[in-house]
């Protein structure tokens, strides 16, 4: 194997992904909440949110295939406006990341402490 990026996702792989996401950062307390606030609506909330973050994933996907090296969303920053651009956008992943990663730390222990509770 050479020791280039191979540039292939298969349609199940793609999904596998879309599933990853949703269930990786919601999965804890994304459905209850939007139960409690919407009712009944709160299945088509995911359904309106998936259409609206939609363009979003197909503007990804057109970036992706205009470059042929890794760095994804800090790469195409960094070559449409500059590196300082690429060097913020790359934090702002960062942050989101880590964010997103104590939002989860904290609904588990939530849920952990009810369970406990009961």
């Amino acid at each position: 194997m050479s020791g280039s990026l191979q540039r292939r996702l298969s349609v199940v792989g793609l999904w596998l992904l879309v599933i990853n996401g949703m269930v990786g950062a919601g999965i804890f307390g994304v459905p209850a909440e939007a139960a409690r606030l919407t009712g009944a609506f709160s299945p088509w909330l995911f359904v309106v949110s998936a259409a609206m973050m939609c363009p979003i994933f197909l503007c990804f996907a057109q970036l992706g295939s205009y470059f042929t090296g890794t760095g994804g969303p800090v790469q195409y920053a960094g070559t449409a406006f500059g590196p300082f651009a690429g060097f913020q956008v790359g934090w702002c992943l960062y942050v989101a990341r880590l964010l997103a990663f104590a939002a989860n730390a904290n609904l588990l222990v939530g849920a952990l402490g009810r369970l406990i509770a009961h």
